[in-house]
């Protein structure tokens, strides 16, 4: 929506009013300012993979989504005891889901 709202000034500019005023700059230039603060917060703050990402790479990220399963759901558990077996079990069952979504994509 924002980017038809900043073409709006566009609409009734001729070429030599659009060369003098140098409004045109306004829609090529808009996106840069978003873009840059998504890169910041790409680069700044979302430092982690997300837990399926880490599911996805398999044995060799197993680790890093048992850690990342452990601050999820030990958090949102009441249990603080929430056992390494649990967590197995969540990682499986990602695993699983994860492997059941690639075979209805491919349309096995």
């Amino acid at each position: 929506m924002i980017c038809l709202l900043v073409g709006i000034p566009l609409v009734d500019l001729d070429v030599p009013t659009a060369q003098a005023t140098r409004l045109w700059m306004l829609p090529y230039g808009f996106p840069i300012i978003f873009n840059s603060i998504s890169i910041i917060l790409l680069l700044v703050f979302f430092r982690e993979d997300s837990i399926l990402f880490l599911v996805e790479q398999g044995e060799c990220k197993k680790s890093e989504a048992i850690r990342a399963i452990q601050r999820v759901y030990v958090v949102n558990n009441p249990d603080p005891d929430c056992s390494i077996d649990e967590v197995e079990a969540i990682y499986e069952q990602l695993k699983a889901d994860q492997l059941r979504a690639a075979g209805d994509r491919a349309g096995v």
